[in-house]
C-alpha cells in the first residue's frame, strides 16, 4: 500500500492558490503567463501559484488513485450488502 496523501498539504496549495478556472498563454517575450476571470495572475499571487501549479503533477495522479480505490472500497461494500440482502430475503422461522 502507498504512502497516505497528505490532503492537508494539497488543500492548502488549493486555497492559497488564485482562483480558477485558470488559462495560460505564452507572452511576447517568451514566458508563459496563467490568468482566470480577474486578469492575469500577477505579482504577490504567483507563487502559491506556481506552489500550486508544481505540485499538480503528483497530487493529481495521488488523489485519482485514491478516488479510484474509494470507488473500488464502495463497490465490494455495495456487492456485499445486496449479497447480504439476498441472503435475509428468505423466509423467517
Amino acid at each position: 500500500m502507498s504512502d497516505p496523501i497528505d490532503l492537508d498539504a494539497i488543500r492548502a496549495r488549493a486555497d492559497a492558490a488564485t482562483a480558477g478556472p485558470w488559462t495560460w498563454r505564452e507572452h511576447p517575450s517568451g514566458f508563459f503567463e496563467f490568468s482566470n476571470a480577474d486578469g492575469v495572475i500577477g505579482w504577490g499571487q504567483e507563487e502559491a501559484a506556481f506552489e500550486f501549479a508544481a505540485h499538480a503533477r503528483t497530487d493529481v495522479p495521488a488523489l485519482l488513485a485514491e478516488v479510484d480505490l474509494m470507488r473500488y472500497a464502495a463497490r465490494v461494500l455495495h456487492a456485499e450488502v445486496e449479497r447480504l440482502r439476498a441472503e435475509n430475503a428468505g423466509p423467517r422461522p
